[in-house]
Order: C-alpha cells, then structure tokens, then sequence
C-alpha cells in the first residue's frame, strides 16, 4: 500500500516480418505506424485523469463502478529503437487492463483508425466501448515499482 508509482513497458515490433524467438514478448505490428500523432494523443493522457474509457471492458462494469477511475500518468513516452517502439508509462496506479487499452488506442491512432484529437474526447465520454481494442499481453512488461 506504500507504492508511489509503478513503470510499464509495452513493446511492439514495427516491421513486416515477425521474430520468432521474441513472438511472446513483443506485439507484431507489420504496418507502419505515425510515431509523431502517437505521441502527440499521448501527452494527453499525462496528468490526473479518469481513466474509466480505458478500464476493463464493459462486461467488468459492475467492478468498475465499485471503485475510484481516477489516477495521475507521470510519464508516457513513446521510443523508437530500430524496428522496436517502446511504450514507457509511469502512474500513481493502474486499473485493470488500462496499459493495454490505452496502447490499442495509440496504435489506432498511429494507424489512423482513430482520428488525431481522440484521446481528450474518450477521457471526456468514460465510455469503454469509445477507446481502441485491448492490445496483446505480449509486450507488456512490468519495469519499476516505486516505493
């Protein structure tokens, strides 16, 4: 209970082909991806926020309602090294399946499935079914747990 922030890693391979030996620890992404409305939609997210758009799906609503939606994101930046983009995220705490759901929005957006100015709107409406898909575990990796 003395936790003051945890650190996330979410790992995504942007190239055609995929890596055998990492398939469980990166997503495989084959398009290219636009690095710059990611992380542009991802300052955002920084700061206290309800993060209610970006908890578990809405089968999970019962739970959800049970419990505070608010939390504070310290960091989120968004690397690229080679074909691998890094997704850092530092917050005072995380809901169920948050990291995820807001990575598959990233991705949405990077995709352009999701148009560029999305991200205020989603946190505004607290609607799970308004924000991307829940992307893979694989990728997903627990950095730092602050004390």
């Amino acid at each position: 209970y003395h936790v003051k922030s945890k650190t996330y890693r979410y790992t995504i391979l942007n190239r055609p082909g995929r890596c055998a030996l990492q398939k469980n620890f990166v997503l495989h992404c084959p398009h290219k991806l636009n690095l710059r409305s990611m992380r542009e939609e991802a300052k955002f997210l920084v700061g206290r926020h309800d993060f209610k758009s970006f908890a578990a799906s809405p089968a999970k609503e019962q739970k959800i309602r049970k419990i505070n939606t608010v939390r504070t994101i310290k960091r989120l930046v968004i690397a690229k090294k080679g074909d691998f983009i890094q997704c850092d995220i530092e917050a005072n705490g995380f809901l169920y399946r948050m990291v995820r759901n807001i990575i598959g929005t990233l991705l949405d957006i990077g995709s352009g499935k999701t148009p560029r100015g999305s991200i205020k709107r989603i946190l505004a409406q607290k609607d799970r079914t308004k924000a991307g898909a829940t992307a893979q575990p694989h990728g997903l990796a627990l950095l730092e747990v602050k004390y």
